[in-house]
């Protein structure tokens, strides 16, 4: 789990590389960032890494993409070099700042609000499969429907607004 810390690499490529290398075939990686198009984290000096829906391309030299999940757009002009590791994304999702963080906007709103304009996203969390041998599209699929550990504090906000539902 890197709940919050992977901005502040230098190397990130060299840290996937340690992160691949200590990790066991399947093993699933979860990662929470600072969502890169967010002025807050866009700013911040100390932030030498961005991440946001288009990371994941980066991590992996064959995408998989999850079933009934968000999407991890493809950049057909921007051809990725294949990384000395492979992390297939499982999961991604995306966490609203105020005021788009309650139930006001449909999923489809998000979307268009989040490719109009910044400070929409706050935070983006990632779930990783570790691939070191042959996998199946079927084997990823399933992983990508299990329930994975999260980092603490987002268990604390998901409380916070069941909390918030349920005064509603």
């Amino acid at each position: 789990m890197a709940s919050r810390v992977m901005p502040y690499v230098s190397d990130l490529y060299a840290a996937m590389a340690e992160i691949y290398r200590i990790c066991t075939h399947k093993a699933v990686v979860c990662m929470l960032s600072p969502y890169a198009h967010s002025f807050p984290h866009a700013s911040n000096p100390m932030f030498k890494q961005k991440f946001d829906e288009y990371t994941p391309r980066y991590f992996t030299g064959s995408f998989f993409q999850p079933p009934a999940g968000p999407l991890c757009p493809e950049v057909p002009d921007y051809p990725a070099p294949v990384p000395p590791f492979d992390f297939r994304l499982l999961r991604m999702e995306l966490f609203y700042q105020y005021p788009f963080d309650d139930s006001l906007y449909e999923t489809e709103e998000l979307e268009v609000l989040k490719a109009l304009q910044s400070n929409v996203v706050h935070e983006i969390m990632y779930h990783f499969a570790v691939v070191k041998q042959a996998v199946t599209p079927e084997e990823l699929e399933f992983m990508s429907r299990q329930v994975h550990p999260e980092p603490q504090a987002l268990l604390e906000r998901r409380l916070q607004a069941q909390r918030k539902l349920n005064v509603l």
